[in-house]
Parts: C-alpha cells; structure tokens; sequence
C-alpha cells in the first residue's frame, strides 16, 4: 500500500509498518504527481487524499460465511469496481519489439 494510513487495522505496531504499507508522499505531493491511485494486497478499504492524490482500495478480502456480506471486508463496496477484462491491455511506450 502507498502510504502509512492505508490499512491502518494491520500496521499497529510501529515496527511492522514498513511490511504492510510504503510512504510514497513525496511523489504523491510533487505538482507532477498523480491525481489517483489505486492499490490492492490490503484487506480493507480506504478512500482519502494526501495533498491532491487521492488514494483508494475496495479490496473484497477472503470468503467468510460468517460475514453478513459473505466477504473479510465488511466495506467492501460492489459498485467501486473495475472490470479490468473491460480495459484496452496495456502497451508500454516505445517500439513494438
């Protein structure tokens, strides 16, 4: 995750920080920077902004039959998705090798 408030649930102890999340502010608040960023690997979702970033997660988490949504994420929101079967594939920049 791209900064220290994303998944706060799992990065109580100070030292064990660093494995659950980076600090990555100084890109995300350079002007150049990007408006949004979207990130997975948590379990819990977030939506907030550090300077004009906005960072969001909707992550659905494992299935739990003891959940009222069947889901670990109780937040977990069916419309913040992305079909990504929807999206043009990625091309990076540059000639076609």
């Amino acid at each position: 995750m791209p900064h220290p408030l994303c998944g706060v649930r799992y990065s109580t102890h100070e030292l064990l920080k660093p494995a659950y999340a980076s600090d990555m502010s100084d890109i995300m608040l350079r002007d150049d920077g990007p408006d949004l960023w979207i990130s997975g690997h948590g379990h819990e979702s977030y939506d907030f902004e550090v300077g004009e970033c906005r960072l969001v997660a909707n992550p659905r988490g494992y299935q739990d039959k003891r959940s009222p949504n069947g889901f670990e994420n109780l937040d977990w929101d069916p419309i913040k998705v992305i079909d990504t079967n929807l999206l043009p594939r990625f091309r990076p920049a540059g000639p076609t090798p």
